[in-house]
């Protein structure tokens, strides 16, 4: 290989296709053909001729030109490639290649396996949770208690984690009902208590205000081992 030739070929440049459409492409129900047509038509389109002659997609394929013209039309059937019409600086129309059907096709695919995904992911981790309610409540939750865990999720999009936590805030006060967690829920929501850390931060100052109140000379024998806070404005704890 001359240097001369190399440098032809660096120069006759790359195609560009996303790794989302090499993993998902027999999922759209693309076939390998269709594939590497796809891919010529793409090179064709990057070099500036946006719309390649059957004859010369069949050679470069080294396919019958019936066959280019069967793949192309099947193509088009399967809404993953279209034929536009534009006009140039002469206003002139002539007819281009377009895979926009294709990017909007694959970006949907994504987007549906993505929420499959974490539709599955919501419903292991509501399952996980029941178990854990089940077990501090000493007994099976009923179905619309099993409803309600699941709105947490799914609608107000509490976080597992959250949810766990509020359920050990109402055992520490002896509070067995999902009303009160849901309060318990509702007040960290508006108070931006998203996730475990904001917990401890917001008990840690009101544990920092209990001792400055102790150190006041209230007695420090009201002062608990495991200091229980009242996250419900106006609730007095049931301890």
């Amino acid at each position: 290989m001359t240097l001369d030739f190399f440098l032809k070929w660096q120069a006759d440049g790359n195609v560009s296709l996303p790794n989302a459409l090499l993993d998902n492409y027999r999922e759209l129900q693309i076939d390998h053909e269709e594939l590497v047509l796809i891919i010529q038509i793409k090179r064709y389109i990057d070099a500036g001729i946006n719309f390649p002659t059957v004859t010369s997609l069949a050679q470069v394929m080294d396919e019958s030109e019936e066959q280019i013209y069967n793949s192309i039309h099947g193509l088009i059937q399967k809404k993953i490639l279209s034929i536009k019409q534009s006009k140039n600086k002469n206003e002139r129309s002539h007819d281009h290649y377009s895979l926009d059907l294709l990017w909007e096709k694959l970006y949907h695919h994504l987007l549906q396996k993505h929420q499959n995904k974490q539709r599955n992911q919501d419903i292991t981790e509501a399952s996980d949770l029941i178990q854990i309610f089940e077990s501090e409540f000493g007994r099976p939750l009923t179905p619309m208690e099993i409803e309600k865990l699941g709105a947490w999720i799914n609608q107000d999009r509490y976080s597992p984690q959250l949810i766990e936590i509020a359920l050990k805030e109402a055992v520490l006060n002896q509070v067995y009902n999902f009303n009160y967690i849901d309060r318990i829920l509702r007040n960290w929501e508006k108070k931006n208590i998203k996730t475990a850390q904001d917990v401890k931060r917001e008990q840690e100052k009101f544990n920092n205000y209990q001792s400055k109140k102790n150190n006041k000379g209230q007695d420090a024998a009201i002062q608990k081992e495991v200091p229980i806070f009242n996250w419900l404005d106006g609730e007095k704890n049931k301890k």
